[in-house]
């Protein structure tokens, strides 16, 4: 809007201006004229006069031209806002998809569409809607005009000498100007003549009927299909009157009779006419862009049907390719979750291969150390020691390797749905370009694996290049319209990624479920059989607890019994026999009255 009134102002200046300058010229020429014959132009009042007229016709030609440009920039302003308000109800269709997806309501766009569309229509009513009261002093002034220019000719129109120039007052009210006799070819005459005049030919009625229908001919002929005219139609229209009335007979024995009152008549009548006429083509040319106001109306509703429709399926197609994209990736963040926990796992075997070493670890970490605090947790229970040195081991190991896996998981996760987001914009711009055909869902993911391919950091490229969605023959569906599909694929990706602390709570728990998963299996094969040697109580060295009775308990190493609370029974002192030795068997012995023997 702001450029159609910038080209008015400029317009109208420029108009402003040819109109001045006009003038200036007209006037020049005028007293050059005028001085080259001042012999005969003497009397100063008649050339003032003659000067000022000059304007009149000057001011009724601007004032006709101001009123088309303002009609061809109402129309412009017109246009402008019905393609503004299709834009704002696209733009809102727009929105609705990416809030709503398939579940739009076609009924509340169309409400929408229906409240903004009465707004414009209304503005559309009130500028375009014809005034019969402008018509009228434009048609008073052209016809003035006219008669103006026919009393200066007298020998060629002297019938209009004595006719008066015409009032807003002789036209009357709208009514009266609508009840012309534009459409009639009877009953004028008798309307204009009166009927007591002694002498009058019969068929004199008539012949002022037949100059009517002629007049209204011209006056059609005079007045363009926009229904505009000018004072040289005013002019042409009387000369069409004079002439008539001079070649009839009876129509110039009326005139002699009724003298200058009957043309007065007969212009004042000839003046409504044009105003009713040019009013009836100023109602249907607005009864037409009504019309077509109203079939731009319902295309326009097409249009945004259609959209709507048409926009479902894109969504749709957007979110089918997002989800199996996130969720590829998101398997692929699993399985990378899966492979640290085996890297922890493969650490742990490295140090603690089977029960047998395991114990062994033990022994040495307590009583080859002489750490007298861990010799006496494992003579309590070897399992329980032998787990938290497993336990203390794995997280050890477990925290330095989860915050890195966990940073790189979490970045990766998001820098992949940045870099998927930025490639279909990129993608978007190329295909615009390019313009190229068919575009499927799976030509579209091969379009970003070449784009994706080309990125710097090789981790990230090859994680894009495998994740990035391929779809069976029934399932790659044609992309109509690639603005909307990418439009709403990133409305889809940004979802996820303001998801993403949900996604770095689901990693880390996700992270932590699988390394409990991974050490408890670990743990199980590290334990082994939790027996004890009945003598030093060392834990028995077998991976299965089911081993007994096809397979006896084994412990390589053995202990004291004194650590496992035996005691001679002569003077309570610890037993330091080892418990494979054959003497401890003839020596007797006992544990403490407070624990089982």
């Amino acid at each position: 809007a702001s450029d159609v009134h910038a080209i008015d102002n400029t317009f109208r200046g420029r108009l402003d201006s040819l109109r001045d300058s006009t003038m200036q010229e007209m006037q020049h020429e005028f007293d050059e004229f005028v001085k080259a014959h001042n012999t005969k132009f003497t009397d100063d009042q008649v050339k003032s006069d003659k000067r000022f007229s000059l304007m009149g016709p000057m001011r009724r030609k601007y004032a006709s031209v101001d009123s088309l440009w303002r009609s061809a920039v109402h129309l412009a302003l017109e246009q402008r806002s019905m393609d503004h308000l299709f834009e704002e109800i696209s733009a809102r269709v727009t929105d609705l998809l990416q809030e709503q997806g398939a579940s739009v309501n076609v009924q509340n766009v169309e409400r929408v569409f229906e409240e903004k569309w009465s707004q414009v229509m209304a503005e559309a009513l009130q500028k375009q809607r014809p005034h019969l009261q402008r018509i009228v002093d434009e048609v008073i002034g052209h016809f003035n005009a006219a008669l103006t220019n026919l009393k200066s000719q007298f020998r060629k129109a002297h019938i209009f000498h004595g006719v008066k120039a015409l009032t807003i007052h002789e036209v009357g009210t709208d009514v009266e100007v609508c009840s012309s006799f534009v459409s009639s070819k009877k009953g004028v005459g008798d309307a204009l003549v009166p009927s007591m005049i002694p002498g009058l030919a019969p068929s004199a009625k008539t012949q002022v009927d037949n100059l009517w229908i002629k007049l209204v001919d011209s006056m059609r002929l005079e007045v363009d299909q926009q229904g505009h005219m000018s004072d040289t139609a005013a002019l042409k229209i009387l000369n069409r009157m004079n002439s008539e009335m001079e070649s009839g007979d009876q129509l110039r024995q009326l005139m002699h009779r009724l003298g200058s009152s009957f043309v007065h008549r007969i212009f004042i009548e000839i003046a409504k006419a044009t105003m009713h006429y040019r009013f009836q083509i100023e109602q249907r040319n607005y009864q037409s862009r009504i019309s077509e106001i109203l079939g731009k109306k319902q295309q326009k509703l097409w249009e945004i049907q259609a959209r709507v429709d048409s926009g479902k399926r894109e969504v749709h197609c957007a979110k089918v390719w997002a989800k199996t994209f996130v969720d590829t990736l998101d398997a692929h963040f699993k399985s990378a979750v899966g492979r640290m926990a085996q890297e922890i796992v493969s650490h742990m075997a490295n140090i603690l291969t089977n029960p047998a070493n395991a114990c062994e670890m033990a022994i040495e970490r307590s009583f080859t150390k002489r750490n007298w605090r861990h010799v006496v947790m494992y003579a309590i229970d070897p399992t329980q020691y032998l787990f938290m040195e497993f336990h203390k081991e794995w997280e050890l190991f477990k925290h330095g390797l989860v915050d890195q896996y966990c940073l790189e998981l979490k970045n990766n996760f998001g820098s992949c749905l940045r870099l998927a987001e930025s490639r279909l914009r990129d993608l978007l711009s190329a295909e615009m370009s390019e313009s190229v055909p068919d575009m499927t869902m799976n030509r579209l993911s091969q379009r970003l694996r070449e784009a994706c391919a080309e990125l710097a950091d090789e981790s990230i490229a090859s994680v894009l290049c495998s994740c990035l969605p391929s779809f069976p023959a029934e399932a790659d569906y044609a992309l109509e319209n690639l603005q909307q599909f990418v439009q709403f694929a990133g409305v889809e990706l940004q979802r996820y990624r303001a998801n993403m602390r949900q996604t770095e709570i689901s990693v880390e728990r996700r992270m932590e479920v699988e390394i409990a998963r991974q050490k408890a299996n670990c743990w199980k094969c590290i334990c082994g059989c939790t027996a004890r040697c009945p003598g030093c109580g060392t834990k028995c060295n077998l991976e299965s607890e089911n081993h007994w009775p096809e397979r006896p308990h084994e412990c390589r190493r053995h202990l004291y019994p004194a650590f496992n609370g035996w005691q001679k029974q002569e003077g309570r002192k610890p037993f330091l026999l080892h418990c494979r030795a054959k003497a401890q068997w003839q020596i007797a012995r006992t544990r403490p009255p407070i624990e089982p023997g």
